[in-house]
Order: C-alpha cells, then sequence, then structure tokens
C-alpha cells in the first residue's frame, strides 16, 4: 500500500508527509484538501450510524498557514439531539490552526415522493475517458496536488477560467485505511479555487481561507467529480463556486472564500 497522507503517532496526533503539503507555501504548509479530510475523519467517527443522522453539511476554516509538524486533533459533539446534530473538530499545534464542523440531520422520509436532484446532469464523460494530468511528472517532488491525488480535465485546465474534473485519492489519508467517499468528497472539493481560477497562477495568489460543503446525498465510489468556477470583480471578495459528482450524479455544493493578491 502506498505512504499514507498522515501517519498517526502514539500519542494521538498525526505527522503530515509531503504528500499533503500545499501549493502557496514554499517553505510548507498543508493542502487544504488534506486538512479537510482528515478533519471529516474525526467528524463521520464521531457520528454514529445508530442515531441514522446524515452528515449534510460540512463546514471548514483554515485559520493560518498549517505547518507539517504533529497535529493534535481533537472533535467533540458541540450540540446533542435526535433530529438535529453538530459535531465540531479541531488541528492544533501550540494553537488551533484549523477547525471543522458538521451539521448532521434526519434524511427526508422515504413517504416524502422524490423530486428531481437540483443537478440532475451527469459528469460526463467518466473518470476513465478524462484526461490525466501529473502536476510533476517525475514524481520526485511531494505535494498534495502532484502525489496525493490524481486529477483529469474533462474541460479546461488550471486557469483562467471555469473547469471540471474527475479526481481520486492515489494513497491512504491514514495508514491501513480506506478513506470514505465523504472524506474524498473533501479533499477534492477543496480544488475548486485551483482548477475553477479566474486569475493565472503565474501572476496571482487566490487561497482559500474556509471551504463549506452542502449534501443533498452521500457521496459514492473513489472517483470524485468537481465543476468549479470563480467569481470576483475589484473591491469584493472572489468566491470559488462548485458543483460536486460521483459517478452517479451529482451529489453536492462547495464554495471557498478567497484572498486575492498579485505575486510579488
Amino acid at each position: 500500500m502506498p505512504d499514507p497522507i498522515f501517519s498517526g503517532l502514539e500519542d494521538g496526533r498525526y505527522l503530515p508527509s509531503g504528500h499533503a503539503r500545499g501549493p502557496w507555501d514554499p517553505s510548507g504548509a498543508l493542502h487544504g484538501g488534506a486538512t479537510a479530510a482528515l478533519l471529516t475523519r474525526a467528524l463521520e467517527r464521531l457520528a454514529p450510524p445508530t442515531t441514522g443522522l446524515a452528515i449534510a453539511h460540512l463546514d471548514f476554516q483554515l485559520v493560518r498557514a498549517i505547518p507539517l509538524v504533529p497535529l493534535e486533533l481533537t472533535a467533540e459533539v458541540e450540540h446533542p439531539g435526535r433530529r438535529v446534530l453538530r459535531l465540531a473538530a479541531a488541528l492544533r499545534t501550540d494553537q488551533v490552526v484549523a477547525q471543522g464542523r458538521a451539521l448532521c440531520l434526519l434524511p427526508v422520509p422515504d413517504s416524502v415522493a422524490a423530486l428531481p436532484e437540483p443537478e440532475p446532469d451527469v459528469l460526463t464523460p467518466g473518470p476513465q475517458e478524462a484526461k490525466p494530468v501529473r502536476l510533476d511528472p517525475t514524481g520526485a517532488n511531494e505535494s498534495f496536488g502532484a502525489t496525493a491525488i490524481e486529477i483529469r480535465f474533462l474541460t479546461g485546465d488550471f486557469g483562467p477560467g471555469p473547469s471540471a474534473v474527475w479526481t481520486r485519492l492515489r494513497r491512504p489519508l491514514v495508514a491501513d485505511e480506506e478513506p470514505s467517499p465523504l472524506m474524498r468528497a473533501a479533499a477534492a472539493a477543496d480544488l475548486g479555487n485551483g482548477i475553477g481560477s479566474a486569475l493565472r497562477w503565474e501572476q496571482y495568489l487566490f487561497i482559500n481561507a474556509d471551504l463549506s460543503i452542502a449534501l443533498w446525498r452521500p457521496p459514492r465510489g473513489e472517483w470524485i467529480g468537481v465543476r468549479a468556477r470563480t467569481l470576483l470583480g475589484a473591491g469584493g471578495v472572489a468566491l470559488a463556486a462548485s458543483v460536486l459528482y460521483d459517478e452517479a450524479g451529482a451529489f453536492g455544493r462547495g464554495q471557498q472564500s478567497l484572498l486575492v493578491q498579485a505575486r510579488t
């Protein structure tokens, strides 16, 4: 099995590998997708399936640049309930560096007539027909985009302009564990600002300070599709908006608020 993105330590902390590295800080900081996936793992483990509740919304706050050092991960039930449950998780060094929250709700009753999905279209063609891209074809430089997640473009590229991709994790999130579809979705949703950029990578930074994911059904399988675009204008705040897919169709939406600056 390939090396994991995170290694669990004996004291309960997690050590990021080079596969968790993000694109914005050359000195080394975690990718938002790796961070969101690890927080999702903690939130999922806190929501036992016996409750019958489904995770309907995930919200991640990337408080500050997260170094590649041992990280303390904690999770708790923030507000218990039989119909509405709120969960919280946090990553810490000597201070909080990222936070995640999950909203869990009772599913729609089976007796309710089904309505058409908000995004009824299927992302086509499928992942097998999409165009693979390697950010580092040599594989010598470890990073989340280059060595942790596989990206296959359907339309567009890394900007500028809207794009659609299929993605799947290349390696375990944590050793000896198969990532859940929801962990895979959290990792993929954080790619929206990159694949849907309205600006050129070599000229601008567009760093997301958060990530929100709203679900109308659970994701399925290992392949997650993302169709993304960025909305921005002078004097406002940039927003990367995504529709999330699996091979059965759309299952949710993602959005990221972006810090936009010219590169110096």
